[in-house]
Formats: structure tokens, sequence, C-alpha cells
């Protein structure tokens, strides 16, 4: 009898650290996001992809310690249309968007409507950054 009992203790210890260690280990780790995004070059040309004329050694390190796409096509052929498309998820001609916008232009800056990806990560705990130029109207070229 008591040999059971202590059986069951022990059984019933291990099982509660079982369920208790997930919670102590905390949330997983978000992983860091970088998007490179660059006119007229093409996949295949810098280093990272097999490329030997662009030798882009922080670049490579970069990628080799987390995620590459291979297949990540632009929605547009020239740099407005694509930004808006990363930006927002949806075509570039739903902002009636075909041509690239530069400072005097106007602008075609997502309508109050859209959700961004800046948003979407910034709701889900992100700091969010926009480096080099914009050409998405409102601020100016860069």
């Amino acid at each position: 009898m008591m040999k059971t009992v202590y059986t069951h203790r022990i059984s019933i210890g291990l099982l509660l650290c079982g369920l208790i260690l997930p919670a102590v280990q905390g949330a997983p780790k978000r992983p860091n996001i970088i998007l490179m995004v660059a006119d007229d070059m093409g996949y295949g040309e810098i280093a990272t992809y097999g490329g030997s004329e662009l030798l882009t050694p922080n670049m490579s390190k970069l990628a080799r310690s987390g995620m590459q796409f291979n297949q990540f096509y632009s929605a547009g052929s020239v740099c407005t249309p694509s930004r808006i498309s990363i930006l927002t998820g949806r075509y570039p001609h739903r902002f009636g968007i075909n041509n690239s916008i530069f400072k005097d232009d106007g602008g075609c800056l997502p309508d109050a409507e859209s959700t961004t990806i800046a948003e979407l990560l910034s709701k889900a705990g992100y700091s969010t950054a926009h480096m080099g130029k914009w050409h998405l109207g409102g601020t100016g070229m860069f």
C-alpha cells in the first residue's frame, strides 16, 4: 500500500513538472525580420544566391543565420507599385498605381482602410523601421 502511494506521488509530481515547465520557459522567441528591396537587381546577382559579381559577405552572413526566399516576385516592374504591394499585400492597380511616384507627383500612400505589414508587425510587438528611398509620396523622394 505504501509503495503504491509513493508511486502515485512521484507520478503526480512528474506530471506537474511537465505541465509547469512550458510556462517557466516563457513565450517562444520571435524571429527578427529584415526585408531588403533593391531596384534593377536580379536575385542571382548577389553572392547569397550564387552570384559571383557582387560579393555581399554581410548579407550572406545574415542569410545563413536565417531564412532565405527564392520565389519572391514583384507585383510591378518599377519601384512604387512594388513597394505599395509589399506594404499592403494588395495588387498595385487597386490603388491606381502603375508607374513610379516621385516627390512632385502627389502620392500614393496606402489609404486609411489598408492595413500595412508594418502595422501588423507593430501589433505583434515588433519595432518597425524604413530606411532608404520611399517613392510612395507624402514625405519627399527619400
